[in-house]
């Protein structure tokens, strides 16, 4: 699995654990687990399931490419982050 971050700006904590096809989601001290199995890509036009039970859905977007799927997450900073923090992410394997 490859993960980029897409930052946004908030209070809010968020932290991100990877094991195999599952995401174990930290938001704000409250934890879920999203099993991405089977899910080759999401949102897509007729997909309106909910993948977690957080107040937050963290996972902006799923898509599988070249067999490998690619999770787009959101990535929370505070105001005074750096420039890195705000602009510096590109896709990582997990």
């Amino acid at each position: 699995m490859k993960r980029k971050y897409s930052p946004q700006r908030s209070d809010n904590e968020i932290s991100y654990q990877f094991g195999g096809e599952k995401i174990i989601v930290n938001l704000n001290g409250r934890i879920d687990t999203i099993d991405l199995t089977g899910i080759e890509e999401y949102p897509s036009f007729e997909d309106n399931r909910k993948l977690t039970k957080l107040p937050i859905n963290p996972i902006i977007s799923v898509r599988t490419k070249d067999g490998k799927k690619q999770v787009e997450l959101l990535k929370f900073h505070k105001e005074n982050a750096s420039e890195p923090e705000r602009f510096g992410f590109d896709w990582e394997e997990v």
